[in-house]
């Protein structure tokens, strides 16, 4: 608020200002039309914008999902403000012709899932060991609260106590020095040992510790493993430490 200059500087760096371009080229610009309706993601923007972490200012991370709906209804509304125009109402079916380039075209430049689809799922292959990590998954009753590794997060999404495994290793709060502390009602936890996101991003030399304290303290046994994915279940007694 009292570096108003110094806020821009750093907000409007050339990366951040295609980032925002990536984000309204799939819809043609068209949404910059109906600026009121952009409002209320104000504090989105300026939550990725204003980030010195380079993934909140990039298109292929979740960050920017929030703002995705926000950017569809600034289109519907310039849309309404466009075809009162008599020159684009005269030719809608062209003009429509030619906004439906910008998702095809931006699709190819940016890879999009609606244009590779078919090459995103030959590189994931339905094989043995994606089989096990399902029958892992399957064997977590569905009212359970339970912590896990990234890949296995979206299929337990829909769960009301669903925590990450990457605050655990880390030992922090993201983006703090805080520490974290894991809910204590957790029944199960589910870990890829090998997990590349956590191995990559989320490891310090002080990560195999902190999983150690976390699995003894929560007095978690062996509940069903496949090679180095392991289940863990809360006072279990039938498995193994």
């Amino acid at each position: 608020l009292f570096h108003p200059l110094d806020v821009l500087r750093f907000a409007l760096v050339p990366e951040k200002i295609t980032y925002l371009f990536l984000l309204f080229i799939p819809t043609g610009l068209i949404g910059l039309l109906s600026p009121a309706v952009l409002l209320p993601a104000l504090p989105i923007f300026m939550q990725n914008l204003l980030s010195s972490f380079g993934t909140h200012s990039r298109i292929f991370y979740q960050y920017a999902a929030a703002l995705i709906p926000f950017i569809f209804l600034s289109v519907v509304f310039s849309f309404k403000k466009l075809m009162s125009n008599k020159l684009i109402s005269a030719n809608r079916n062209g003009f429509i012709a030619l906004f439906l380039l910008f998702p095809v075209m931006s699709g190819l430049y940016t890879k999009g899932p609606q244009i590779y689809f078919a090459e995103y799922i030959k590189s994931y292959p339905m094989d043995d060991i994606a089989r096990q990590k399902d029958n892992l998954i399957r064997a977590i009753p569905k009212d359970a609260s339970v912590i896990a590794t990234f890949q296995f997060l979206p299929k337990l999404a829909q769960r009301h106590k669903i925590y990450s495994m990457h605050l655990v290793s880390s030992g922090r709060k993201m983006f703090t020095n805080v520490k974290y502390e894991p809910p204590m009602d957790l029944d199960y936890a589910l870990i890829d040992f090998n997990e590349p996101g956590l191995i990559a991003n989320f490891f310090p030399s002080e990560a195999p510790a902190n999983m150690r304290d976390f699995i003894e303290k929560n007095n978690f046994s062996v509940f069903k493993a496949a090679d180095d994915i392991v289940l863990f279940r809360k006072n279990y007694e039938n498995g193994l430490k």
